[in-house]
């Protein structure tokens, strides 16, 4: 497995790629090496069980969930060295490309000897991420053709997502594998009152949160019994902060910043 986010470093696709290994973890014919990143200075090595071992690799990172570009590409390196090294030194039936690029270049650096699938995650895809569009259409667009078109499988974790991508390959098929949910961790508690709306995520722009509170703005005239809750943190947080003071949203809105996924529970289960 080969993807440069993974817990507590960044956001979706290291959440679903570790509970993707605990899934498999129960599974004793299948062994897993994962090559991803570290927030420390030099190479760590973790079991999570007796087959499945976690590379973290150093990226030099700044911020634990938002990634530079120079990040991705000491990763982008680092794990290429290491993916060489380490199907040199063992025979591997598949590579799981977690994301189109990073993680998909190396896949088809490696296809002569390991057949490898790409889920694609969603800034992986042209046309996903607006500060993206320039290289997107310079560089990312042919990229992507190159590397999907040589996978044994495409999957994206939407239907939406799905649709997008073709955009850029109309020929490659995708199928769609949407993330999976623990529910036996995740259940419904009571009904909630007063009646509460969560949000969970990175706080940017392109989540669209400035119309979710445009919508808590517009309810609070009528229905003032209402709790909307905006859990994470990112560089949109100043700006909704100030639309809260400026719409008198104090007592119907509270940004709680980035919470662990044990004070997560709690939060859904009242929402």
């Amino acid at each position: 497995m080969l993807s440069y986010e993974f817990p507590p470093l960044g956001g979706g696709i290291g959440v679903s790629c570790q509970n993707l290994l605990r899934e498999l973890a129960f599974d004793r014919s299948i062994s897993v090496d994962l090559i991803t990143s570290s927030a420390g200075e030099g190479l760590e090595v973790q079991e999570l069980s007796e087959r499945i071992r976690v590379f973290r690799l150093p990226v030099g990172k700044k911020n634990l969930h938002f990634w530079t570009g120079s990040e991705i590409a000491r990763w982008t390196w680092g794990a290429s060295r290491l993916s060489k090294k380490l199907s040199s030194q063992q025979d591997y039936d598949l590579s799981h490309c977690w994301g189109g690029w990073p993680a998909g270049l190396l896949g088809y650096r490696l296809r002569h000897e390991i057949p490898y699938i790409i889920g694609l995650r969603g800034s992986d895809v042209p046309g996903y991420n607006v500060r993206l569009r320039l290289l997107d259409r310079l560089f990312f667009e042919r990229l992507c053709r190159l590397v999907w078109g040589q996978a044994r499988e495409v999957l994206a974790n939407s239907e939406n997502l799905k649709e997008l991508a073709r955009r850029t390959s109309v020929d490659i098929p995708i199928r769609v594998i949407r993330n999976g949910v623990d529910c036996e961790m995740f259940t419904p508690g009571p009904s909630a009152q007063p009646m509460t709306f969560l949000y969970v995520g990175r706080l940017i722009e392109r989540k669209g949160l400035l119309y979710l509170l445009e919508a808590a703005d517009a309810l609070a005239k009528t229905t003032p019994d209402l709790h909307f809750i905006l859990a994470g943190d990112g560089p949109d947080r100043g700006r909704l902060e100030e639309y809260c003071i400026h719409h008198d949203l104090g007592s119907k809105v509270e940004l709680t910043g980035r919470l662990s996924r044990e004070q997560l529970l709690p939060l859904y289960k009242s929402a």
